[in-house]
C-alpha cells in the first residue's frame, strides 16, 4: 500500500505540473513524498503486526468487500450524479510565473523560517521513530 501511495503522490504532482502550478508540485514531492511517506514507511517497518492474527478471516473479507463497494461503486456514482459537465473545452493558460518569486522569497527573506521548518520536521521524524520503537525484553 505504501508503494501505491508513493505512485499516487507522484501522480498528483503530475497533475499540478499540468495545471501550471510548479510550486505546488515541488511542495507535493518535498512534503508528502519526502516526509510523510518516509514517516509512514518507518512506522510500518517498526510496528509489530501481531494484532491482526486474532481476527477471523471472515471478518476481514466482509470488511474488504464493504470498502471496495464504497470506494469503487458509491463514490464514483456520487461524483457522476453531482457533476456539472457542460461539454465546452476550456484550456488553462499560464498567466504568471510565481515559482521564481516564491523561490527567491524562501531563499532570501524567509530563509531562517524555511530552515527552522526543516529542523522541526527532522525532530518530528526522530520523535516518531522513538515513539514506535519496539520494547526490548
Amino acid at each position: 500500500s505504501l508503494i501505491s501511495l508513493f505512485f499516487t503522490f507522484f501522480s498528483i504532482c503530475g497533475y499540478y505540473v499540468l495545471l501550471y502550478s510548479e510550486f505546488l508540485a515541488i511542495l507535493q514531492v518535498i512534503i508528502y513524498v519526502g516526509a510523510i511517506l518516509i514517516l509512514l514507511l518507518f512506522a510500518v517497518l517498526l510496528t509489530d503486526v501481531k494484532f491482526l492474527k486474532g481476527e477471523s478471516l471472515f471478518k476481514q473479507k466482509i470488511s474488504s468487500i464493504v470498502l471496495v463497494c464504497v470506494f469503487f461503486i458509491l463514490v464514483p456514482l456520487q461524483i457522476i450524479l453531482k457533476s456539472e459537465f457542460s461539454g465546452e473545452n476550456r484550456v488553462l493558460k499560464k498567466s504568471y510565473d510565481y515559482t521564481s518569486q516564491i523561490g527567491m522569497l524562501l531563499l532570501t527573506k524567509e530563509f531562517i523560517l524555511f530552515e527552522v521548518a526543516g529542523v522541526l520536521m527532522l525532530i518530528a521524524l526522530i520523535g516518531a521513530s522513538v515513539m514506535i520503537k519496539r520494547k526490548e525484553n
